[in-house]
């Protein structure tokens, strides 16, 4: 497994994971304190996960190289203000 498929795959989980919690019928008001900040972690880390793919890519273009990420990766949906 490469780089690319690493970061996509851990996109994929995040994005997943993320929408689980928001989607399982919770409101941000009505969830415990570790829930809450399980879900500040996961924006986090989906931030992070953000960057290094958004680096990736420039590294991928500059090189001349052609990108293996998804269009769906290149630009992630805002899974939290939905």
């Amino acid at each position: 497994m490469n780089k690319n498929d690493l970061l996509e795959a851990s996109w994929k989980l995040i994005v997943s994971t993320s929408k689980d919690l928001i989607e399982g019928g919770k409101s941000l008001e009505g969830i415990t304190f570790d829930t809450q900040r399980e879900l500040f972690s996961l924006r986090r880390i989906t931030a992070e996960v953000e960057r290094k793919i958004r680096s990736i890519q420039e590294q991928s273009y500059s090189s001349g190289r052609p990108s293996y990420l998804t269009k769906e990766t290149k630009e992630p949906k805002d899974i939290y203000n939905q």
